[in-house]
């Protein structure tokens, strides 16, 4: 009997023994776990706060870009407008119709880019167009400025597939959006104002008219009565510098409220 009390009293010290062991081990795990959790959380904040600074070094880079954009624009702007309005210069002094420019924006044209000594002058752009005799403008009309965007900052997002670093998805299909405008008029410099200008080039090689010559004004307006793809040539370039100064306010415009944008985002910051 002895024994059996005995027996049971060893079994009940085991199994006290078994239940510490397993509230430690219990203890133990759900130390580990916390410890774990607070690991990950801190490397959450750490790497919150690299990304947050990668954002905010990506944001002060299109700021970078898109004010060289800025300039960019405004020189063709400028350059399309001296352009359009020294070819319509040229077009009245040949008796040419000029009817179809009486509209809104050949009068912003005209009123803007100021012809004084010589000089056609557009918001701080300045051109000589004095040439003597007469000729020799013709070869001014050719004059081209040409446009590509910076693209550098936007080339490295998305080639390495870090464009969801900018947090602000309205601010990033912003970006997006604008790119995708300023690469449009790639085409178009392709497709019109480039064609317009070589076919012109060509055509005054072609009649002879070379950089320097001695062309009256009565020899070239006799030389447009008999062959008229001079005229034609003119108007096309015109208008292709009209469109051109058109659509480079407006994304000048653009520029602007994509700098605003960004801006406002890195004040958040």
């Amino acid at each position: 009997m002895i024994k059996f009390f005995r027996k049971i009293r060893q079994n009940l010290i085991m199994e006290n023994k078994t239940g510490k062991y397993f509230k430690y081990a219990i203890g133990e795990i759900i130390l580990v776990v916390i410890g774990i959790l607070i690991a990950v959380q801190i490397n959450m904040l750490i790497q919150d706060r690299q990304n947050s600074k990668l954002e905010k070094q990506y944001l002060e880079r299109f700021i970078e870009d898109i004010q060289l954009d800025s300039l960019d624009m405004s020189q063709l702007t400028s350059t399309a407008a001296i352009n359009a309005r020294v070819c319509f210069n040229v077009l009245q002094n040949l008796n040419s119709d000029i009817s179809m420019y009486n509209t809104k924006l050949h009068k912003i044209i005209l009123d803007s880019v100021k012809i004084e000594n010589g000089k056609a002058s557009y918001k701080g752009l300045n051109r000589s167009i004095k040439a003597t005799p007469f000729g020799s403008q013709l070869n001014r009309l050719n004059a081209f400025r040409g446009y590509d965007i910076t693209t550098t900052t936007i080339n490295d997002l998305t080639s390495n597939g870090r464009m969801t670093v900018i947090k602000n998805e309205s601010l990033r299909k912003d970006i997006q959006k604008y790119y995708g405008n300023m690469r449009s008029h790639l085409d178009y410099q392709t497709l019109q104002v480039i064609p317009n200008r070589d076919y012109y080039n060509t055509l005054l090689k072609d009649l002879g008219i070379l950089p320097i010559n001695n062309l009256t004004i009565e020899e070239v307006r006799d030389l447009t009565q008999k062959d008229h793809r001079l005229i034609t040539a003119i108007h096309y370039v015109l208008q292709a510098n009209k469109s051109q100064f058109n659509w480079s306010r407006a994304r000048n415009k653009q520029i602007q409220e994509m700098k605003s944008k960004i801006k406002e985002e890195l004040k958040k910051m």
